[in-house]
């Protein structure tokens, strides 16, 4: 399962996580951004496009590993980024970004699948409908998501052979998880 931090995506964690028992399946947890903070469950995987940000953030905050262990989650985690940032005390492994103009869902998505061999992935609070997360107004970013739901819809065919979401635009795109497809 992939987290972000749509509105309403402890929502969509907790119909995933009832979806899976139903289906008699575990399942592992990748973070996105911001959500590596917000959910603090272990999580075996942390990506984002935004590498800088696990060290320090622009506004002078600490950066997110150390918001992580302030909340008292657990760093046992692989964070995955396109960024040339070490990160002292963590596995780290670094990607191009092929998948460019997308988000660090996307990015995840194809990292989970083609390098982690995961053939089932739920997104859960990635939505890309508006311009609000739980933690921040994206109102000066132009375009919305406009463009990096492009990016998701050029690479929707191959999305849909192992990837659906629980909610918003993505759900839209690549449909809702079943038992079935789970098992599957």
């Amino acid at each position: 399962m992939i987290i972000g931090t749509a509105p309403g995506w402890r929502n969509d964690v907790a119909g995933a996580k009832t979806l899976a028992r139903h289906a008699n399946l575990t399942l592992d947890v990748c973070a996105i951004n911001y959500a590596g903070i917000m959910y603090l469950d272990p999580i075996q995987h942390w990506v984002t496009l935004h590498g800088a940000n696990f060290c320090h953030l622009a506004n002078g905050e600490d950066g997110w590993i150390k918001q992580r262990q302030d909340r008292g989650g657990d760093m046992d985690v692989e964070i995955h980024t396109t960024a040339v940032e070490t990160y002292e005390g963590a596995h780290v492994y670094k990607y191009r970004a092929p998948y460019r103009n997308g988000t660090s869902a996307l990015l995840a998505a194809f990292i989970m699948h083609e390098h982690l061999n995961y053939n089932r992935i739920i997104l859960a609070g990635v939505h890309l409908l508006g311009l609000q997360t739980d933690h921040i107004t994206l109102e000066d970013r132009p375009n919305g998501h406009d463009h990096f739901q492009r990016a998701w819809e050029r690479e929707a065919d191959t999305l849909r052979t192992f990837c659906r979401s629980m909610g918003g635009w993505t759900r839209e795109l690549l449909g809702e998880p079943s038992e079935e497809w789970l098992r599957a």
